[in-house]
């Protein structure tokens, strides 16, 4: 597996983010001033987010989309890309 990392931040007044990779179902982490999001605070369509409400003036937003098989030549499964999504939230402070 792979994570690409695209970074913002806020001004107050933007919702919409557009990101390095156009993110598969299920595999992306909306990570805003250190507390990771749930899926009702943003939307994704193609590869822009989109944030519920816009981040303050001076906030950090990182959103992180994971990527690759998960090895065993199947794929990774929806759960085991749940899984990484936990530990990553879990080791970037989320």
């Amino acid at each position: 597996s792979s994570y690409t990392f695209d970074t913002f931040s806020g001004n107050g007044v933007q919702t919409q983010f557009t990101l390095s990779t156009t993110p598969g179902s299920n595999t992306v982490l909306v990570n805003y001033n250190g507390a990771l999001q749930l899926k009702t605070n943003y939307s994704i369509t193609g590869n822009v987010v989109t944030l519920t409400d816009a981040p303050a003036n001076g906030s950090s937003l990182e959103v992180i989309t994971l990527s690759g098989s998960g090895g065993g030549g199947g794929g990774a499964s929806n759960t085991s890309i749940r899984a990484q999504a936990m530990t990553m939230g879990i080791i970037f402070g989320g």
